[in-house]
């Protein structure tokens, strides 16, 4: 059966995690990461996201976009070419796939996260 799921903190067991050390632009800073709803083929996923202060170099692949919603906190996203977006409690943000930059955690921050995977579309043979 197909039901909805509702986005609580205490719905799953959180990741705790630091970024990798090559990754680092400054601090440490620790990483809760609890994914409530996750597709079977993994092409979605979303949660909720805590971050403690610091800096930290970000990839995204070609073919994975993110979207949050800041609940609390600040933070601010840096692009390769210097653009900055800075988003606190109450925005929403997409960092398009093949995003390459930094994420500055100003204040501790926690969001509602949603990853979405580009799946090649199906030919119309497959599709009939």
């Amino acid at each position: 059966m197909i039901h909805a799921s509702l986005l609580t903190p205490d719905s799953t067991v959180g990741v705790v995690e630091h970024p990798a050390s090559d990754r680092r632009v400054h601090g440490n800073p620790v990483q809760t990461t609890r994914v409530c709803f996750s597709a079977p083929a993994g092409e979605f996923e979303c949660g909720w996201w805590e971050c403690e202060v610091g800096a930290y170099r970000l990839e995204l692949t070609a073919a994975m976009h993110e979207f949050f919603f800041v609940i609390e906190g600040r933070l601010r996203i840096v692009s390769e070419d210097g653009t900055a977006a800075d988003c606190g409690p109450g925005d929403a943000c997409v960092i398009p796939a093949g995003f390459k930059g930094v994420v500055d955690v100003i204040e501790p921050v926690r969001k509602y996260f949603a990853f979405g995977t580009q799946v090649a579309a199906a030919s119309s043979s497959a599709a009939e």
